[in-house]
Parts: structure tokens; sequence; C-alpha cells
């Protein structure tokens, strides 16, 4: 007997009709303005950009430093689905310097990808909205025009400002403690970036990351990010 072709959402992703494709249209364009306002300009990258340039930051595996990306391979090329909107930005300033000027000022909106796993309830494809500012400009200043940003887009959306707050972090401290404790410059990157899954998985889950490694709901195993040690046989399997 053949099989039958089931239609069926696959996990990680969401159809949107109706009522809340209207009201998230709305909010795009609210925000969108409000940055015009600021004295950005918009710009529109591919959803895929060549691997090479793109790399993964993701990635948790070193096995496979592409494993939390989707890329396609031909016999001419390889292409990773952007999993943000910083990476094309880069490659574009790149590629366009000489026609920019700067400090230049972009924003952007579009869907990004990221190869979750099946069982995971987070999304393999969500939108991103971004503003920033490249280029000279003076570090207090853009911050601070940053935020101004954020909060106009929230108020003009209909929030108050008592409905939301702004935290502004700076990777400075965390640095000046790495280096305090002497943490090989090649896992510096790793340390933070463990650091900030804090509010997903709270202290224990980045002790965890830190030290003998971890297991999430599904099972999946990441390993130490700090040391490279083997993985201890006292993890539960």
């Amino acid at each position: 007997m053949d099989n039958k072709i089931i239609a069926r959402l696959q996990k990680g992703w969401i159809d949107r009709r109706g009522s809340d494709l209207v009201k998230k249209k709305k909010i795009i364009s609210i925000i969108e303005n409000n940055f015009i306002k600021f004295g950005f300009t918009g710009l529109e990258t591919p959803f895929a950009e060549i691997s090479e340039n793109i790399g993964s930051f993701l990635a948790e595996d070193q096995s496979n430093p592409m494993s939390d990306v989707f890329s396609f391979v031909n016999d001419k090329e390889s292409l990773t689905l952007r999993y943000d909107l910083s990476a094309p930005l880069a490659r574009f300033c790149a590629e366009n310097f000489r026609d920019l000027v700067f400090p230049y000022k972009r924003f952007a909106y579009g869907n990004v990808f990221r190869q979750e796993k099946a069982d995971s309830a987070r999304y393999r494809a969500f939108g991103q909205l971004d503003a920033d500012i490249i280029g000279d400009a003076n570090p207090s200043q853009a911050d601070a025009e940053i935020c101004n940003i954020i909060g106009e887009s929230f108020k003009k959306i209909g929030l108050s400002k008592d409905q939301f707050t702004i935290n502004v972090s700076n990777k400075k401290i965390l640095q000046g403690l790495i280096n305090e404790l002497k943490i090989e410059e090649d896992r510096q990157y790793k340390v933070l970036k463990s650091i900030d899954k804090l509010d997903r998985l709270g202290t224990k889950g980045v002790e965890e990351l830190l030290k003998q490694g971890r297991k999430d709901q599904s099972g999946a195993f990441t390993n130490c990010l700090l040391y490279t040690s083997p993985r201890p046989r006292d993890v539960e399997e």
C-alpha cells in the first residue's frame, strides 16, 4: 500500500493568518517608521549567505560547527540560511564600504533560521527587527540612541512606560573577570555564550555548561564549554 502524505506543520515553525498577521504587519510598520524618524535607512539582504562567510557562532558541537544552522551544498557552493541579521550586515558593509556614508545607520526586518532540535519548544524560524550603527560613532551616544529607539517603539505600539524595562549590559565587565581568571582566549567566547543563557537555563544550567556539561530535556548532551576534559562518566545517560 502506498504511503499517504499527511498535511502537517513541521515542528519549530508556525502559520499565521487573519488578525494575527494584520497585527504583526502593523507592529512592524510602526517600528520601521520610528527607525526612519531616528535617521536609519532600511536594508534587505538575502535569506542565505555563502557558508564560509557567515560561519556559525551558534554551534555547541565542536565536531560539527554547522550543526545549529541550515546549510545547502551543491557542486559549486555551500549556502547557509542566515541565523541573525548581523552576519549579513557585516558582509554588506565589507562589500560596499566605499559607497556607504559612516556612521551607517541601518534597520532591517526578516526571518532568521536556526536548526533547533525537533522536540524543542523553540522556533526554527522567527522574525528579527534590528537597528545598528556602524562606523565611527561615540559609543555612549550610540547606546543612548538605541535605548531611545527601543523606548519610543514600545510606546508607539501601545505599551505604557511602566510595562517594559530596558536592560543595558556591558561585556567589558565580564571580560575583565574572565581576564582576571586567566581563561584561555580560545575558550572565552564559549564562557560568554554560556552566561548569555542565564535567563533561560538559570544559574544551575550555566554552571553545568561550564563544569561537567549539560543534558537538556530532549536528552541531548552539551559538552563542557570551558574545559576540554572528556565527558564525565557520572553523567546520566
